[in-house]
């Protein structure tokens, strides 16, 4: 039988406010908690940085 070992996925939040406004998000046909509101967020993707996984998520979530 094999073990199954614990596995830690790391996830990135896009907190961007400009002129005290906070960017966020409708949700629509993802499939997860779609019609609600969130931040542009994701996983983070093989050997990624932080840094590029957010870029990477802002430009699929946002444009």
């Amino acid at each position: 039988m094999l073990k199954k070992h614990f596995e830690l996925r790391s996830a990135v939040y896009l907190v961007m406010v400009k002129n005290d406004r906070l960017l966020i998000q409708r949700r629509y046909k993802t499939g997860w908690m779609d019609g609600r509101y969130s931040l542009i967020a994701g996983h983070l993707e093989g050997e990624e940085t932080a840094f590029s996984a957010m870029v990477r998520e802002a430009k699929e979530e946002a444009g």
